[in-house]
Formats: C-alpha cells, sequence, structure tokens
C-alpha cells in the first residue's frame, strides 16, 4: 500500500533581485516545478538594491534627494514590471503565489523575508564567480552565508531528480544536510548517493556513521568514498551518478579563506550542472 505522502516544502521564497532579472529565469522555473511537486506556496521577492541608489561621482550642483527619488522609482517599476510577470507565470502554472517588493541591502532583506519560508530559491550567474574572483561579495553569496533556511541555487532548468547526491563530511552542517537530503529522498521517493570525501589518507568512519544515520528510513542508499579535492569529487560523483540534486552543508571556512581558496561551496556553485541545496 502507498503510504500517504507528506510535503517537505510548504512556502517557498523566490529572490528575483540583482541576480535573476529574467521572469523565465532558471530560478523562477524551478521553483514553479517545486511548488507543483510540493503543492506550495511561492512568494517572488523583488529588492531594489541601495547600492544602486548610491549618486554617481561628481554629482556636484545635483540634487541628490531628487536623484535618488527619481532613481528609486524607476528600480520600483521595473521591480513591479518583473513581479507582475513572475505571478503570471504561476497563475498559468495554477500555482498559489503573493509578489513582495522591498528597498535595501539585498542579502541582508532576501534573509529576512526567508524567516518565514521552508526554503530559498536563487539563481547563479557570472556575476557570482565575477565578484568571488574579485573578493566582493555577491548577493548570492552573502545569501548563503546568512540565511536561516535552506537555500536552493538554480543552475539550470528544472529536470526530473531520479536521484540525490548528498556530500557528508560529519560536520555539523553536513549533518543538516544529510537530514534534509534523506527527508527529500523519502517523500520523493528516490535514492541517494552519500558521498564522503577525504583529502588525505582513507578513512570510512564518517561514511559509515551517515550510513547509520540513513538507515532506518529504507530508502536505497550508495555509499561512495573518495579521495581528492572536496568540490571536484562532489561534481565528479554528481555527473557520474547522474543525480539531480546536490545536497550540502554551508560554508565552515572563514571568509578570506573563502575567497582565496575559492571555497568547497563556491566552486561548487560555479560549476554544477543541476541545483544545489545549500543547508546551515
Amino acid at each position: 500500500m502507498r503510504k500517504e505522502r507528506s510535503v517537505v516544502f510548504r512556502s517557498i521564497l523566490v529572490a528575483l533581485c540583482q541576480e535573476t532579472r529574467r521572469p523565465s529565469s532558471p530560478a523562477v522555473q524551478q521553483a514553479i516545478w517545486l511548488a507543483r511537486r510540493e503543492q506550495a506556496r511561492l512568494v517572488g521577492l523583488y529588492v531594489v538594491d541601495e547600492a544602486e541608489l548610491v549618486p554617481p561621482p561628481l554629482s556636484e550642483g545635483v540634487n541628490l534627494d531628487r536623484w535618488r527619488e527619481e532613481v528609486e522609482s524607476e528600480l520600483k517599476v521595473a521591480g513591479q514590471r518583473l513581479l507582475d510577470d513572475f505571478a503570471a507565470r504561476c497563475a498559468r502554472a495554477d500555482v498559489p503565489a503573493e509578489t513582495r517588493l522591498k528597498v535595501g541591502s539585498v542579502a541582508q532583506v532576501v534573509c529576512r523575508q526567508a524567516r518565514t519560508a521552508d526554503l530559498l530559491v536563487m539563481e547563479r550567474s557570472g556575476d557570482y564567480a565575477h565578484r568571488m574572483r574579485l573578493l566582493e561579495c555577491a548577493p548570492l553569496e552573502g545569501v548563503v552565508r546568512r540565511a536561516g533556511r535552506p537555500v536552493l541555487v538554480a543552475t539550470a532548468g528544472p529536470g526530473r531528480v531520479e536521484r540525490i547526491l548528498v556530500a557528508y563530511d560529519g560536520g555539523e552542517r553536513a549533518s543538516t544536510a544529510l537530514a534534509l537530503a534523506v527527508r527529500i529522498a523519502v517523500e520523493w521517493e528516490v535514492p541517494l548517493t552519500l558521498l564522503t570525501v577525504v583529502e588525505r589518507g582513507v578513512d570510512g568512519d564518517v561514511l559509515a556513521e551517515g550510513r547509520e544515520y540513513c538507515r532506518p528510513y529504507g530508502i536505497p542508499v550508495e555509499p561512495l568514498l573518495r579521495e581528492g579535492t572536496p568540490a571536484d569529487e562532489i561534481l565528479r560523483a554528481s555527473r557520474e551518478r547522474g543525480a539531480g540534486l546536490v545536497v550540502m552543508g554551508a560554508y565552515c571556512h572563514n571568509r578570506v579563506q573563502e575567497l582565496i581558496l575559492g571555497g568547497t561551496v563556491g566552486q561548487v556553485l560555479q560549476r554544477a550542472d543541476c541545483p544545489v541545496l545549500i543547508c546551515r
């Protein structure tokens, strides 16, 4: 007898700010696909970035208050247009949705609005990789570092998820990622690849720990132990196994290490072929 299906995500926030300016973006497509599968409600959010309201250099003689007012008004009109398109797409897909227009620091506003959602969806873009190289903080990076909810980074339009790959290193955030990956695998009835990457030597204790956690749930679990650079092995394994979703813990290094060394999460986000779900 088929078990009664439960819901993993009831409320999904879709950030349509800076990184996502097109209503046909992968983030919007992914969110609508998820909402239909989960019978969830979507919230479309557009943030007018306060950084765009800073007067340009050599603005002597310009009424700065009026300049800001006019620029803010123009950006709000553009943002509302995008939100209207988002709402129309949701209506055509028969997905309940609401929209919100805010002004402020993108990462801060998105994280604050995400407090009342189960999942936050954002889109990867070339801007993320570019700012990482310049040691600047892209909105996506800021959100991943601060969000109190799981962040799904859409890399392409939605595809069928026939396998989930979860990266597990035994840490607290990896444990949170494993718990969510198992819950999704159970509800979506898909197998799980449990990947542990070691950089020196081979130690299966952490992998065995992860397998033991999965055992009571009765889902097909493929344990995989790799030696090498974590980001490279996560990406390689996800492609080899045909994973439709990669789940992993959030940043564990300090900001300087992440920016200079590239960081495991940052590298995976830049190079992944499928959506990546980041958990804190």
